[in-house]
């Protein structure tokens, strides 16, 4: 449930928050979700790793900030902890708490290249929050707050607990391989209990990525959420962060923009 003080900064006094994540800068991301979000009026968060198609697809991803989705930050490399498929250089228990704020820096100036950015959060790579090992393990979240106005943290498979909030540590659920039944349910759910759920996801569809939600899954999810704008609120992480911050504008960040809106973002 939304603390009131906080309920009373949400547009029309919506008692359900859903942020769409979409991570890894996919080409269905620009090519068909963003697309799709816009039809129906809706907006997300694209968190973007810069070894991903980001940089060879610039000028579309630029036309997704344009449009007012937030890219999020999600590393240079996509560092994890002890994945399989893990490159030993990017193994978050080899990184210092240094060599990831350097690469979160990196990352936040070439976004502010592409979308004039200053503010944005960040998109957990595998969801961790540990850099290091043994006694030099350092949480993300007690770095994320010089770079960022929110961390999307950890899988919790839940929403956001409001009654122990963390803003670097938000908490999510992935919904790869989820069904709009079971997603319509939890949402109808949310909707009458009040709340604030960031569902993450990689591809739509097995094209671009083998954790997927299908088309027609998503499709569906996204007219849902359209449906029933009048008592659920979508919008991206870094919207959601600012409207219920009230110091959001005070942050971090990765330099200054010389006119900005409420989000941080140059313009014109």
């Amino acid at each position: 449930m939304i603390p009131e003080a906080l309920l009373a900064r949400v547009p029309d006094r919506r008692r359900c928050i859903v942020s769409l994540c979409y991570d890894d800068a996919l080409p269905c991301h620009h090519e068909m979700v963003a697309p799709l979000l816009e039809t129906h009026g809706l907006r997300a968060t694209f968190y973007t790793h810069l070894q991903s198609r980001f940089l060879p697809d610039v000028d579309r991803w630029r036309g997704v900030a344009a449009a007012g989705h937030e890219l999020g930050n999600h590393t240079v490399f996509h560092p994890c902890q002890d994945q399989k498929w893990l490159d030993r250089t990017h193994n978050l228990r080899h990184y210092t708490p240094r060599r990831w704020c350097d690469e979160v820096q990196l990352a936040n100036a070439v976004l502010q290249t592409v979308d004039g950015c200053t503010r944005r959060t960040f998109g957990n790579t595998c969801h961790d929050n540990r850099v290091g090992e043994g006694e030099g393990v350092v949480l993300i979240e007690t770095l994320a707050p010089n770079y960022f106005i929110a961390a999307r943290g950890e899988h919790t498979r839940r929403a956001v607990d409001f009654s122990s909030l963390n803003w670097f540590n938000l908490g999510n659920r992935v919904i790869d391989g989820a069904s709009f039944a079971e997603l319509s349910t939890e949402l109808s759910a949310l909707a009458q209990a009040g709340g604030w759920i960031l569902y993450t996801m990689h591809g739509v569809g097995p094209r671009d990525h083998e954790l997927h939600i299908a088309v027609d899954q998503h499709r569906r999810l996204i007219e849902w959420l359209a449906a029933h704008d009048d008592a659920v609120w979508v919008a991206p992480v870094r919207t959601v962060a600012e409207t219920l911050q009230p110091s959001a504008d005070t942050r971090a960040l990765s330099g200054a923009a010389t006119s900005s809106d409420r989000d941080g973002c140059a313009r014109g």
